[in-house]
């Protein structure tokens, strides 16, 4: 997958689901692959799987979010993004990107306590620090 060769990568994922060892592990891994050569459903089916296997993992839940908002699927997102910092609350892009979902849905207020959560987690996050000024702006 580092060097993008992503429908190789899921070919050996499937191996690896085939032989045993960390399940939950390789379907999240082959969702990953799935979902950066544009295979939404696969990649959201798998997710689902891998919570299934391992439901206490924040990251498939935010990589789950971040594939559902490529169809603008905002509310599920929401979901999977307030379930990964519920199990991750150092997840500094679960909190940025659950500002960003709290931003598209007009929820203001919560978007700018999302971005400043990123930001306490990480001071120098451009974006959240950016995020936030443009919703403080918004907000008048």
């Amino acid at each position: 997958m580092d060097e993008g060769r992503y429908e190789e990568a899921i070919a050996e994922f499937d191996l690896a689901l085939f032989s045993g060892g960390s399940v939950a592990a390789a379907f999240h891994n082959r969702a990953l692959a799935e979902q950066r050569t544009g295979g939404l459903s696969s990649a959201i089916k798998d997710y689902t799987r891998s919570i299934e296997l391992d439901p206490e993992l924040a990251l498939p839940y935010q990589n789950r979010a971040s594939a559902y908002l490529e169809p603008g699927n905002r509310r599920s997102a929401l979901a999977d993004f307030e379930k990964a910092v519920s199990l991750d609350p150092t997840s500094v892009p679960a909190w940025y990107n659950l500002g960003v979902v709290h931003e598209d849905l007009g929820e203001l207020g919560k978007a700018v306590e999302n971005y400043g959560q990123a930001i306490i987690l990480q001071r120098d996050n451009i974006d959240a620090l950016t995020n936030r000024a443009l919703v403080y702006s918004k907000l008048g």
